[in-house]
């Protein structure tokens, strides 16, 4: 099992399997958070997509360690 560092890791390099291990771990969660929210299937899995496709665009600028 990889680590959350591994896995972002590979998505900043750009490895598609980094992307699909990200997705794997944590799909789930930001829909059923969305879902919480929206209270709607369709706009739910809108948002849980934005979501993804937001992570994607800013992980290569995302600081592994760095405090929130």
């Amino acid at each position: 099992m990889h680590t959350d560092d591994e896995i972002i890791r590979l998505c900043q390099q750009g490895r598609s399997e980094g992307f699909a291990l990200l997705l794997d771990r944590y799909q789930v969660r930001v829909y059923r958070r969305a879902y919480t929210f929206l209270r709607d299937r369709e706009d739910a899995l809108d948002a849980a997509q934005e979501v993804f496709m937001r992570v994607l665009q800013a992980i290569r600028h995302f600081e592994r360690g760095r405090a929130i």
